[in-house]
């Protein structure tokens, strides 16, 4: 039997595999927060879902053009007066690691935390912000 060969299921299949995610992160921890990561002339962004976490607890590193956030979601007490029906949220220490480019400031990076979103600035260089040239007429 003869069966259509769909290039994209294929390619699905391999990011679910197993090796694959815990080679590029996602499944080296059991909960990662969400995290985007956003550029403007100034600076990149980095904005990751962290509710429920304290602030404190949250550590950031950048070492060699490698930014790294990493923590733990504590698990809520459970009361001995309830059963769960479903249980999807997720706990655990997580750690995410991303690759710099070189135009960063590692020595002015700043955070902040509102709302449970964690924001991450990481300025450019000032030789690395674009600026215009005027072409003069002679």
């Amino acid at each position: 039997m003869l069966a259509r060969w769909e290039p994209f299921r294929e390619l699905a299949r391999v990011f679910d595999d197993p090796f694959f995610r815990t080679t590029f992160g996602e499944a080296s921890c059991r909960w990662c927060p969400a995290v985007d990561v956003a550029e403007n002339d100034k600076e990149l962004l980095v904005s990751a879902d962290l509710p429920g976490i304290d602030p404190k607890q949250v550590e950031i590193t950048v070492q060699e053009n490698i930014l790294t956030l990493s923590g733990e979601r504590k698990a809520e007490s459970e009361s001995k007066d309830e059963s769960y029906h479903r249980v999807e949220r997720a706990y655990g220490s997580f750690t995410r690691s991303f690759v710099l480019p070189s135009t960063v400031d590692e020595t002015k990076v700043s955070a902040e935390y509102k709302d449970g979103v964690l924001r991450i600035h990481l300025p450019k260089r000032e030789e690395a912000k674009p600026r215009r040239i005027d072409v003069k007429l002679s």
